[in-house]
Order: structure tokens, then C-alpha cells, then sequence
């Protein structure tokens, strides 16, 4: 699967604005456009659909789930794509548990990465030491006004780096608020 650029973005950021500090965005609230009598991709808007069908391809239909809930599986999988296989600050690296888990999966059926990363992200989970498994870290903390969808804001972090960071983050806000405060 490949990401797909979004061509309904009226509709689109009209169900952000509705859902705004939320987690995730209900994707059937999303409408598709309709020009000219035909209705069209709910993601890209490129191209007509006929019947109950909202989205033209798989392609867009990943890229509109992705987008919606990027705390998920197919969203770690395009982010761990993104970073290299690799923890975006002590770069922890994923690739050789990811191999190890290919080869297993392949054993019993022909590997296909698209179909598959999932249950060898989910494998991953479980063979990486707790303190290194994948998590999905919002770059600029939504309480500072981080975007909550998409992928543009978040990174793959180890458990230990994104406790880390969010340690950090929860001393200084509460620095911040003492001294607004006055305490």
C-alpha cells in the first residue's frame, strides 16, 4: 500500500474542526464529494464511485485510515518505513527483529509486506525487550497544539525514549503552570 495525497480536504477538515482534540475522527462522517451528479473517492477525490463504494482504490482507503487513527498498526508501519526501522532518538533498531519475524511468517506461506506487517509489527511487539517496543510519540504534544491526525506530527520512539520524553515534558508544564500560578 502506498499514502495518497488527500483531495477532500473541505470535507475533511470539516470533521477535524468537528472532532478537534480528539484521538481519532469517525471516517463514516466524512462524506464524498459529488460534482457534476457522480460521487467521488472520499480520500482523493479523483475519481468516481459507483454504488456504496467511497473509496476509488486500497490505496486510498490505507491512506484514509492511516490518517485517521495514526496510533495504529498501518500508521507504525509507514512511520517505522519513514525512520528506517529505527527509534527516532537512540535509534534502537527494529530491522533485525523485523527480519526474524519475516522469516518465520514466510515459512508457512509466501511473505507479502503490504498484506503482512501487521502480524510482523505484532511480532515485533512481542520479541523486542519491553523497554524497546515501538510506540507512536506525537513530535509537538497535542496539549501544545500537536496535530492529532495524520503522520506529519508523530514519530516512532522506544518505550524507554518516549517515557523518557514525556517525563520531560509533564516536569515542564507543571514547572509552567507553578509559575503562572505564583507557586
Amino acid at each position: 500500500m502506498k499514502l495518497v495525497k488527500p483531495g477532500n480536504i473541505k470535507n475533511i477538515l470539516l470533521v477535524l474542526n468537528e472532532n478537534k482534540g480528539s484521538r481519532s475522527i469517525p471516517i463514516q462522517s466524512i462524506v464524498r464529494p459529488i460534482m457534476n451528479g457522480l460521487a467521488y473517492c472520499k480520500w482523493c477525490a479523483i475519481n468516481p464511485v459507483y454504488g456504496q463504494r467511497q473509496y476509488c482504490s486500497e490505496d486510498c482507503k490505507f491512506s484514509m485510515y492511516v490518517f485517521a487513527y495514526p496510533q495504529t498498526f498501518p500508521a507504525t508501519r509507514i512511520l517505522m518505513e519513514r525512520q528506517n526501522f529505527k527509534c527516532a532518538l537512540c535509534t534502537f533498531d527494529y530491522l533485525p527483529y523485523i527480519e526474524d519475524a519475516i522469516k518465520n511468517i514466510s515459512k508457512d506461506m509466501i511473505f507479502d509486506w503490504d498484506e503482512h506487517s501487521c502480524i510482523v509489527l505484532d511480532t515485533v511487539n512481542k520479541t523486542v525487550p519491553e523497554e524497546r517496543k515501538p510506540e507512536v510519540d506525537h513530535i509537538v504534544p497535542v496539549s501544545k497544539g500537536g496535530e492529532t491526525f495524520g503522520l506529519s506530527n508523530v514519530e516512532i520512539k522506544c518505550a524507554s525514549c518516549h517515557q523518557s520524553k514525556t517525563s520531560t515534558e509533564a516536569r515542564i508544564r507543571n514547572k509552567e503552570q507553578n509559575t503562572y500560578s505564583g507557586t
